[in-house]
Formats: C-alpha cells, structure tokens, sequence
C-alpha cells in the first residue's frame, strides 16, 4: 500500500469529496454549506503560496487531506500559518496517513521560508501531535469548547542552542528596550501637557479678569474650552503614566511578558536539569504572544494617550481664541 501525497491543485477532480468529508466533519459547527466550503477550498488550490490544501491518495483513492492556511483561530494574528482540515477516511485511520500528512505539509511551510507552524488541537487529540514533535503553548476556551495551541519548528537547525542564560539574557534586553521606548513617547507627552496645562492656567486667570465683563457669551465659551481642555489633559496624563506600570498578561498577571517566560524556562531548568525541544520551541511561541502582547498594548496606551492631548489642544486653542477677543472686544 503506497500512499501519496500531492497538492489538491493537481488533482481538482477530487475537490467535490474532499469537500463533501469536511462539510460532514465539521460543517455543522462552522455554519457552512457544502457550497461554501467548496468555494472556500477553491480558495487554496495553490502550490507556492499560502492557502493550500494537499490531498492523500491509495492507488488513486483520496483517502485522507490537509490545508496550511494563514490564519485559523480568531485573535491570534501575529502566529501564522496554521495546520487546518486534518481529516483521513475513517477505514484507512492508524495507518500512518495522518502523519505522513503533517510530515509533508511541514515541509511545504518550510519550502515556504516559515520557520514554525501551528495549530489547534481538541480534547484528547493532543498526545497525537507531541509525539508527532509538536509543542503545546496553552489552553484556551475556543467555539465552546477547550482547545490546545500547539506548534512546531519546520527546521531543526533553526533551534536555538544552549546555553539558554544568554539567550534569555538577549531577550531581556529586546523586551527592555521594547518598554523604554513607549516609556519614552509617554515621557514626550507629559511633558506636552505639563505645558498645555501651564498656558492653560494663564488663559484662566486672563479669564478671571475679565469675569464681570459685558462679553458674557465669550467669557463662558473661554472657561468652557479651558474646563474640557482641562479634562482631556488630566486623561492624556492617566494614559502617559499607565505606560510606566507592569502590563497586565492574559489572566490578570501584573508580570511582564519577559519574566513570564524565564519563569517558564527556569521551572523547566529545575525540572529536568536541561531543556528539551519541546521546552524552548513552547517558550519561543510564548515570547512571541508576549512581546506581540506587550507592543500592542503599549502602543494602544500611548497612542490613546497621544489622542486625548491632541483633543486638549483644540480646546485650548478656542480658549485662546476667546480669550484674545476679550482682550481686544473687554
């Protein structure tokens, strides 16, 4: 029994089954007609670029698929590809065809220059793929039911090599220099608004002269501009000083990215007086979330920070405005 394995695109006269065996595994829980899950496998009837779908075949026979897609769990952006739409023939399960299939679609995500790939497994399908090589990254709760992140390496050599001290001393320092530049911005920033808030208190007092002025309309529209003004700064500085705290990971852990990952590292160091390569292709996934975690959320706090002393500037320019028309009309 020789099994091969070839790109769905060669063998399009296979789609309508390949179809019909995904439709029926898992077409109830996506929402998907048969065909919109054809049209979707259209989608990857590639050879050289991202999506494809590859087809197993005993003396003609499909018996057995897989996809490698760009994406395939919602809120996992920054980890691409993924390994989707594992499915063999019942009949022709334990027979190796599963692993020959991840086996060969590995080696497309590494004729591909990907480095590491990924996937999700469901209740008890996990062992299946560790003893496959692969690494489990965590368990989370996906489309109602509990999933593993798993991943693994297209290439061996692009392990990294003992001793792991320095490499975690490396990456200390890209984390470091990752929290000091957006710890830099807010510092920018607050010291805009320190002197947002400076000519903000003149343009108060100049108002506090003029208050039993005639010009009763534009007095108020000044202390209206200057109060909002106020406000907005007062929150660009809450967003400009969040940027100086431990960012808060996953399950509300007030750690950094980066000592979550030596304390993962360490916890396997004591354990087994080594690291396997499960051990650190896991952590290097886990520093990817991490850091991933930490830039976007800094940036999002700085950015919103930025946002709001912008809004303050405009406020502060119509206090200005009416201010300089007391001053000429007062």
């Amino acid at each position: 029994m020789e099994i091969q394995i070839d790109h769905l695109a060669s063998h399009q006269n296979l789609l309508p089954t390949v179809a019909k065996w995904l439709n029926s595994e898992w077409g109830k829980i996506r929402g998907e007609s048969i065909d919109e899950r054809i049209l979707a496998i259209k989608q990857s009837l590639n050879t050289d670029r991202l999506p494809m779908s590859l087809v197993a075949m005993i003396d003609g026979k499909a018996v057995g698929t897989v996809s490698l897609i760009p994406q395939d769990m919602e809120g996992e952006s920054n980890l691409t590809p993924w390994v989707a739409a594992l499915y063999v023939v019942p009949e022709f399960r334990n027979r190796g065809i599963g692993s020959k299939l991840i086996s060969k679609v590995t080696n497309e995500a590494k004729n591909l220059n990907y480095r590491s790939i990924f996937l999700f497994a469901t209740a008890g399908r996990e062992k299946l793929y560790l003893k496959l090589g692969w690494s489990f990254v965590e368990k989370r709760d996906y489309r109602s039911e509990v999933v593993s992140i798993m991943t693994k390496f297209c290439n061996d050599s692009d392990l990294p090599k003992p001793p792991i001290r320095e490499y975690l001393t490396h990456l200390h320092s890209y984390v470091y220099n990752l929290k000091k530049e957006a710890e830099d911005r807010a510092k920018s920033i607050l010291t805009a608004n320190a002197i947002f808030l400076a000519s903000l208190a003149w343009t108060l007092r100049i108002i506090a002269e003029y208050h039993s002025s005639s010009e009763v309309a534009l007095v108020y529209a000044a202390s209206a501009f200057c109060i909002s003004g106020f406000i907005l700064a007062v929150i660009s500085v809450y967003f400009s000083l969040k940027t100086f705290f431990p960012i808060v990971i996953d399950a509300g852990s007030p750690m950094e990215p980066i000592e979550l990952l030596k304390l993962d590292l360490d916890t396997a160091i004591n354990k087994h007086n080594s690291l396997s390569t499960n051990d650190i292709n896991a952590a290097l996934t886990r520093e990817l979330r991490a850091v991933s975690e930490l830039q976007i959320k800094r940036s999002k706090i700085v950015g919103t920070s930025g946002q709001f002393f912008i809004y303050s500037l405009f406020f502060l320019a119509g206090a200005f405005v009416s201010t300089i028309l007391l001053f000429f009309i007062g």
